[in-house]
Parts: structure tokens; C-alpha cells; sequence
């Protein structure tokens, strides 16, 4: 099927190869929303934010999903799934700069976020499962635990 929304923008409806439908409508703002079904048969979206910008979820080959969307301020902020099943996420701070997030291969969780003078601030798992932090003084240089 295919329809017509308020605004005058085509909605369609379309069906899959797998059986499944998988729709594609339009957002108040004039944009297409979609969504569609990936090959294992979950569905897969995509949608547009208030600020015109794009946001996608997809799906990873697991079968987890992997978000991307956007922050306020116009940047994209990103979470995706690593090999092992857990997510690794990347989002921003206020002040504009990325904050990162990521799984290191053991399992645990390594971040890196952004201090409030610009510096970063570092902190990551070891190999050994303890954690090694390592940040950023006010005064711009390094100090290390």
C-alpha cells in the first residue's frame, strides 16, 4: 500500500523478501521516516530528530541493536555493539567535544570523557582486569594513577 500523509508527502508499505512488512512514513517536519527489516529478520530504524538531522538504529550481525542519535546541540552521538556482545557507546559532552566510551577485548569497559576546562580525561582497563586511570589536573598537565 501507499498512502498519502496530512502534509503531502507519500507513506508507503512495503513487505519484505523474509514476510515481514517494513513501513516507511513521514515525520511532522516534512522528512521521511523509515523502517525496514534487516536479513535475521529483526526490524531496523530510522528516524529524523527535531533538529533536522537524521537518527539511525541498526542492527548488528549478533543480533543486538547498535543506536546512533543525535544530541541537542547538532552533534551526533553514537552507541554501537562490540564483537563480544557488549555496547560501546560515544556521546557528548556539554561543551561540545566528544566523550567516548569503549569495551576493550576482555570484557571491560574503557572510557575516555572530557573534563570541564577542554582537556581530556582518560580512564581504561588493563589487561589484567584492574582498572589504570589516568586523568587530566586543572593546570593542563597529566596526572597519572
Amino acid at each position: 500500500t501507499a498512502s498519502w500523509n496530512p502534509c503531502g508527502g507519500r507513506s508507503t508499505a512495503s513487505w519484505n523478501p523474509c514476510g515481514g512488512r517494513s513501513t516507511a512514513s513521514w515525520n511532522p517536519c516534512g522528512g521521511r521516516r523509515t523502517a525496514s527489516w534487516n536479513p535475521c529478520g529483526g526490524r531496523s530504524t530510522a528516524s529524523w530528530n527535531p533538529c533536522g538531522g537524521r537518527s539511525t538504529a541498526s542492527w548488528n550481525p549478533c543480533g543486538g541493536r547498535s543506536t546512533a542519535s543525535w544530541n541537542p546541540c547538532g552533534g551526533r552521538s553514537t552507541a554501537s555493539w562490540n564483537p563480544c556482545g557488549g555496547r560501546s557507546t560515544a556521546s557528548w559532552n556539554p561543551c561540545g567535544g566528544r566523550s567516548t566510551a569503549s569495551w576493550n577485548p576482555c570484557g571491560g569497559r574503557s572510557t575516555a570523557s572530557w573534563n570541564p576546562c577542554g582537556g581530556r580525561s582518560t580512564a581504561s582497563t588493563n589487561p589484567c582486569g584492574g582498572r589504570s586511570t589516568a586523568s587530566t589536573n586543572p593546570c593542563g598537565g597529566r596526572s597519572t594513577a
